[in-house]
């Protein structure tokens, strides 16, 4: 939901971070984290940048929403919205308004610069597991774990104008940052590891079915490239498989994956994938912190590694800045968040 650049001004692309010059944040109030801290198991379960690049919102189980301003690549005086637990968040194209899906169906808008409500969104009783903003800015998509999808036309009131129960318990929820009249493609991940493809303009909404986790299990991540023409999904199973879009006929994914192994040559468990603004890169958010774990780049076109890292807990979900020049991973343990940049 927050690729859309809006109303911003434009933006001059740097190269992506080297992962050498990270520095590590709490999102909770506390200054030491240890198996007896109460915050020791919170998880950042989403991160996100304002279109402009000025504010960072990170997403927390403890249930708050903090809204950091940006100020030389450091989080600084952060701002809380309350959620109801585990988060999920983007930012209008304009960046003047946030959603926030959190559990027991909580769904609403806030306005960026005040804090204030614009809307509680219903329709939603189970957890939310994704939201997105169209990238005309008109329109909330969200899934829950319930499998119900939802569509909220901004501005129409409470009740989803588009509610369809998917038969999967939903897990991740991708929109396309490019859209026309006719095409806007909305990509689902779920708990069984399938997923679908849909093309959800007006009129065009029958789901196409795709494999994305082959263990059976979680369908953790789905993302699109910036134009759009390239969907990119991973789960349990550690493999990032990539669909063009519209997928064609026998719904494979192309050729290529991403693989990243942890020292007995299984593939860890995929978190997090996101497409740098300019499309050149992937970041990747993978492992758990009770066994292993890594965050990386790639090249999204040779789908060869350009850097790695270890932070202090696993990657659970990753952001890039709109320029590329930062990147940001919460991670599944204490409540931290990791920054990386080289330009600062």
């Amino acid at each position: 939901g927050a690729a859309g650049a809006g109303g911003a001004p434009p933006l001059h692309i740097v190269s992506p971070p080297s992962l050498t010059k990270c520095t590590e944040y709490f999102h909770v109030d506390v200054l030491s984290c240890n198996n007896s801290s109460p915050f020791y198991p919170v998880y950042i379960a989403d991160v996100a940048f304002s279109p402009d690049g000025n504010v960072l919102a990170t997403a927390g189980s403890d249930g708050t929403v903090r809204l950091w301003k940006m100020v030389d690549g450091v989080p600084t005086q952060p701002r809380t919205l309350t959620s109801q637990g585990q988060t999920y968040v983007a930012f209008s194209p304009n960046g003047k308004t946030i959603v926030a899906g959190s559990q027991k169906g909580a769904l609403e808008l806030f306005d960026v610069a005040t804090l204030t409500s614009k809307g509680v969104l219903l329709d939603h009783d189970a957890d939310l597991e994704g939201v997105a903003i169209s990238a005309d800015g008109k329109n909330v998509w969200a899934i829950d774990f319930a499998g119900i999808l939802t569509r909220h036309d901004i501005g129409a009131g409470a009740a989803a104008v588009f509610t369809v129960p998917t038969g999967h318990k939903g897990y991740a929820l991708g929109l396309a940052p490019m859209m026309t009249p006719t095409t806007a493609w909305l990509a689902l991940g779920f708990a069984d590891g399938s997923g679908e493809l849909a093309n959800v303009a007006p009129g065009t909404t029958t789901p196409i079915a795709i494999g994305i986790s082959s263990d059976g299990l979680g369908a953790s991540s789905v993302t699109f490239a910036p134009n759009g023409l390239t969907m990119a999904g991973g789960g349990s199973d550690g493999v990032v498989s990539f669909w063009t879009v519209p997928p064609p006929q026998d719904r494979l994914p192309r050729a290529g994956t991403i693989k990243i192994p942890d020292s007995t040559n299984v593939p860890m468990s995929v978190n997090a994938i996101r497409y740098s603004t300019d499309a050149q890169w992937l970041a990747l958010g993978v492992g758990v912190s009770s066994s292993e774990y890594k965050l990386a780049i790639f090249d999204a076109e040779s789908l060869k590694v350009h850097a790695s890292k270890l932070p202090t807990y696993a990657p659970l979900s990753v952001a890039w800045s709109p320029r590329n020049d930062i990147l940001v991973a919460g991670e599944d343990t204490c409540g931290k968040f990791v920054v990386c940049s080289d330009d600062y």
